[in-house]
């Protein structure tokens, strides 16, 4: 592949160079133990994932995602 004849490349790092599951983890798992919710890692990504779409907008910050995601 030529790089050359390129003027930008665009990498998605999402998921590749940050670590999204962890950052949610911590977040999510204080909460929960606090309300005596006892969730399995597996099922509580399973439920953000739901969640996120409907509120991932482009004026929506991510600590707004992650907050409408609890309720």
């Amino acid at each position: 592949m030529d790089l050359d004849q390129f003027d930008c490349l665009n990498i998605d790092c999402y998921g590749t160079l940050i670590d999204w599951e962890t950052g949610l983890l911590s977040v999510f798992q204080p909460i929960l133990k606090n309300q005596r919710i006892s969730v399995e890692v597996k099922t509580l990504l399973e439920l953000f994932g739901k969640a996120e779409p409907d509120l991932t907008v482009p004026d929506l910050r991510s600590l707004a995602i992650l907050a409408g995601t609890m309720e």
